[in-house]
């Protein structure tokens, strides 16, 4: 069960580089389409839509992309928080078809199991045993 963890986890790490590089790379594609569409056409207020819209979309990517690699890391140190967070992410991911939805399958298939929550130290209940 620990490999289907990692591989987890590392599909994770993946999924959030990947959300918060296509932030970065929106922002900068819609910040110099916005730029040269007010260039050409003479109006300030189109890069400044254009502006509003890049930030929103990138904020929005940013919100995304962040947990997923932050719970990534936390389940390659078997993290009892990153297991909680993982599956919320799971289930919020699942409507983002079809990469997330499989990875959210995935997700619930590897952190449900019994044999899971003993590496993370937990009972089926919730409560840490570790401590």
């Amino acid at each position: 069960m620990k490999k289907h963890i990692e591989l987890l986890a590392i599909l994770h790490i993946t999924l959030g580089s990947l959300t918060l590089i296509g932030g970065i790379l929106l922002i900068s594609i819609l910040l110099g389409t916005g730029y040269l569409a007010s260039t050409l056409s003479g109006e300030p207020s189109v890069a400044f839509i254009v502006r509003c819209i890049a930030i929103g979309l990138s904020i929005f990517a940013f919100i995304i992309g962040a947990p997923i690699l932050i719970a990534g890391i936390g389940l390659l140190k078997l993290k009892s928080w990153a297991r909680v967070l993982s599956l919320i992410l799971a289930f919020i991911d699942i409507i983002n078809f079809p990469f997330g939805t499989l990875v959210s399958i995935y997700t619930f298939w590897v952190l449900l199991k019994t044999e899971s929550t003993s590496l993370f130290g937990m009972s089926i209940t919730g409560i840490d045993i570790r401590d």
